[in-house]
């Protein structure tokens, strides 16, 4: 997907998809299960989220 492809809904919907796992474990030492192509758009809004939650 190309940035210009990206909707706001698809963006809402990786990052309430972030903070849903994040929550499986609530524990900052996590890891980070990614389920985007590295290098994707959707890969980094995904660990911009992660970070941020």
């Amino acid at each position: 997907m190309s940035i210009h492809d990206l909707t706001i809904q698809k963006a809402n919907d990786i990052f309430n998809q972030a903070i849903t796992d994040y929550h499986i474990n609530d524990d900052i030492y996590a890891t980070e299960k990614n389920p985007h192509q590295t290098g994707s758009i959707e890969a980094l809004l995904y660990k911009k989220n992660w970070i941020d939650t």
